[in-house]
């Protein structure tokens, strides 16, 4: 027999206790915070796979599905998948993304297409790890300390989010409509929809009463953080100030006991890949390649 359940964040917690990890608890959470789903799929009442699912501004996005190995090849992951569909019809577009070097690629490919769901973009994924650090340092030594002095003396300032004060991030609150041209959707982590911004581990980089650039990074465990968003104000780019706050996030990776970092780069985002050739590679030690499927609404 089987019977779909939608539930809390306390009661998936209770259901999944001996599979959970702090990534998947922080999903979970943000689920329940952004009024997305927490869908549980009961075999013989047996809680045998959930589904996670994310209300964004654009789109909901899903972002966990998952079935207890003893219960796999049943298709109980397409039973979830059309059940979440069937539940939550509305105006938005549906989103799931899956990572090419998956084991699981090709069935979950083949499953979103049956579903109508059509790939809309690629997105890079970037990891660096603390024993691989070395090369961070080798590329400030040999060119990052000369340019980030040079912005320093353009009258550059880098400030913590955790010291520069609320009027500062209700003004990155607003950069999504301004000048700045901010094309990333920052609101959410800083109202607490999303997962919880490390305040002493992001950035911005001001000038006079401008930003001119930040980073934004979410810690998954103690261990282990998301650079959520690196961004440089559009008139801005060509300067290089996104080095000054990406520098101090890194300096604080490394002072916090951080072992591994992830970051995503959209590759339509030209801006943001000739970023990763110049700097995030100088600390990358895997790069992966996602795919985002996106489904209309009905």
């Amino acid at each position: 027999m089987i019977s779909f359940r939608e539930v809390s964040y306390l009661e998936f917690q209770i259901l999944f206790l001996d599979l959970r990890s702090r990534f998947v608890d922080l999903i979970a959470r943000e689920a329940q915070l952004t009024q997305g789903s927490l869908h549980v799929l009961f075999a013989e009442h047996l809680p045998a796979g959930f589904c996670l699912v994310t209300d964004e501004r654009e789109y909901r996005n899903i972002r966990f599905l998952f079935v207890r190995e003893e219960f796999r090849r049943k298709g109980y992951a397409g039973m979830l998948l059309r059940n979440e569909l069937r539940e939550k019809k509305g105006t938005k577009e549906w989103k799931f993304s899956i990572q090419e070097e998956s084991e699981w690629y090709d069935c979950l490919k083949k499953l979103v297409e049956q579903e109508g769901f059509m790939i809309k973009d690629k997105v890079h994924l970037f990891t660096c790890v603390r024993d691989d650090f070395i090369h961070w340092n080798e590329y400030m030594d040999r060119k990052g300390k000369r340019l980030a002095a040079w912005l320093e003396q353009q009258g550059f300032v880098t400030i913590s989010f955790r010291e520069c004060g609320e009027e500062w991030l209700e003004k990155l609150r607003r950069s999504e409509g301004n000048e700045y041209g901010n094309q990333l959707h920052v609101r959410g982590f800083l109202e607490g929809k999303r997962t919880p911004v490390s305040d002493t581990m992001s950035f911005l980089c001001v000038r006079g009463d401008e930003i001119a650039a930040y980073s934004l990074v979410s810690k998954v465990d103690k261990s282990s953080v998301v650079f959520e968003q690196i961004s440089t104000c559009q008139k801005m780019i060509s300067q290089g100030t996104v080095l000054l706050p990406f520098a101090k996030t890194m300096e604080q990776f490394w002072n916090e006991g951080c072992r591994r970092g992830v970051y995503a780069m959209y590759e339509g985002n030209l801006p943001a890949l000739a970023f990763a050739d110049k700097i995030l590679k100088q600390v990358t030690v895997k790069e992966k390649l996602q795919y985002n499927f996106i489904k209309a609404a009905e």
